[in-house]
């Protein structure tokens, strides 16, 4: 789990080499709802999320990203 202190934050996480990213999904506890969720502009191995905390009280999500080979 990683820590999403009110008001939110960005996170960003990458495929290993050789290997682009196909999705990201997440867990929430609480309120904590996605802002941003897409392919990073930066790189075809990374994915970037951006999470809004609406009761602004400590909260954690679990982020993950689907990584494909040989796309």
């Amino acid at each position: 789990p990683t820590p999403v202190a009110g008001p939110g934050a960005d996170f960003s996480v990458s495929c290993p080499g050789g290997h682009k990213a196909l999705s990201g999904y997440f867990l929430s506890s609480g309120a904590i709802v996605p802002d941003t969720s897409a392919i990073s502009d930066a790189t075809p191995r990374g994915w970037v999320f951006g999470f809004v905390n609406l009761p602004q009280t400590d909260g954690q999500v679990i982020i993950g990203l689907v990584c494909g080979k040989r796309l």
